[in-house]
């Protein structure tokens, strides 16, 4: 069987994998080591590709064990909790290898939470992990991050996209911390342990229940101005917040970065979001795609009355801007845009590139974003 380096080339295959990485903090040197020792590999199945990524991954995460161990014997805690957060970027790389085997992605993705949960305990604040009673004897996930003080503080929300996590998410959070804004985030049903720990599917029913019991617990919570919270979504949960918080007057602002509906996009959704174990595990596998499809998407009367920060990129080729740009539209409150205007530099005109023109800039865009977040929880009055 021929090689398949030889067919398509590692990086090109891994693309998306690999730009979602460097988004969210993996080392580049781990990185780049994984992927030069993958390439002296004679790929000749997925599965050879996919054990040697494991394998590559687990040998770094046990290397930066053993320096952890010493650390914490010797009570240097900063170093503690950097090395557990690269233990945890090891196993989120596995996470994100689409295993056939759900089993396997469930297990890998615990033991990212494990570890990530371990670095957070050393920030000041810790993380909390928020586990809420949910319908079914079942349990909604997420992790509240409050800045130092008493409180009470303003809070945002943060919804993920599909695939995705709160533990990803740690790369909106802690910037509003710093600006003394809590941010909870959430762990909606058919993403991170909501799905994978309580078996909670993608559907609107349930996703529209799980948020009004999100804000109703951080609404109640003793640190939290129940008047101060507002909503971040990104991809899949950016358009999610929209149709959320259109559904609500308790948010008192929102930022969508590069939003998602698959009606819009349904052209360029990637096959694997629509049949498979993967869309299976999703929704339950009992819904038709083009039922699934509907019951996602857009309302015609959904449109936010808040103020509204809409980011999204302009050689986005997934939901293209002026598709995008109905949610802007249909705002009704003070409103902001930011239009990324460069190509994304993991880019092939064959691939959808949803994510990445606003993910590559996430290092200065997720600060734009906090800065325009403490105007509105901060310094204005949300009590009218």
């Amino acid at each position: 069987m021929a090689n398949m380096n030889s067919y398509w080339g590692i990086r090109n295959l891994l693309a998306p994998v690999l730009t979602r990485l460097l988004i969210y903090e993996t080392n580049p040197i781990d990185l780049e080591r994984v992927i030069s020792t993958i390439e002296n590999v004679e790929l000749t199945h997925i599965n050879v590709l996919e054990e040697n990524w494991v394998a590559q991954w687990e040998d770094k995460a046990k290397q930066y064990l053993v320096i952890v161990e010493e650390a914490e014997k010797e009570g240097n805690y900063e170093t503690v909790k950097k090395l557990y957060h690269y233990v945890a970027q090891c196993y989120y790389a596995i996470f994100l290898i689409n295993f056939a085997h759900i089993e396997d992605k469930k297990n890998n993705y615990a033991k990212y939470v494990r570890f990530y949960q371990k670095a957070a305990s050393y920030y000041n604040p810790p993380v909390k992990r928020i586990q809420i009673p949910f319908e079914n004897s079942t349990s909604l996930f997420a992790h509240l991050h409050v800045p130092e003080g008493k409180g009470p503080f303003p809070c945002t929300m943060i919804i993920s996209g599909a695939g995705s996590c709160k533990e990803e998410m740690n790369i909106l959070a802690r910037p509003l911390v710093k600006r003394g804004i809590a941010a909870f985030v959430i762990d909606l049903p058919g993403v991170g342990e909501s799905l994978y720990v309580s078996d909670l599917k993608c559907r609107w029913r349930l996703i529209k229940k799980a948020f009004d019991t999100f804000l109703n617990y951080i609404q109640n919570h003793k640190q939290i101005s129940s008047n101060k919270i507002g909503c971040i979504g990104l991809c899949m949960g950016g358009g999610l917040a929209y149709r959320l918080v259109s559904q609500s007057d308790q948010i008192t602002y929102l930022a969508t970065l590069f939003p998602l509906f698959i009606n819009y996009s349904e052209k360029n959704t990637p096959r694997w979001m629509t049949q498979g174990s993967y869309y299976k595990n999703l929704t339950g596998g009992e819904v038709a795609v083009a039922e699934y499809i509907k019951e996602m998407s857009l309302g015609e009367k959904d449109a936010v009355n808040c103020p509204y920060f809409f980011v999204h990129g302009r050689n986005d080729n997934w939901m293209t801007l002026d598709e995008a740009q109905t949610l802007y539209d249909r705002a009704k409150g003070e409103k902001k845009r930011l239009i990324i205007e460069e190509e994304a530099v993991y880019y092939n005109s064959t691939k959808v590139v949803h994510a990445m023109p606003v993910g590559e800039q996430m290092h200065w865009v997720k600060h734009v974003i906090a800065d325009w977040i403490k105007r509105y929880s901060c310094e204005k009055d949300m009590t009218g």
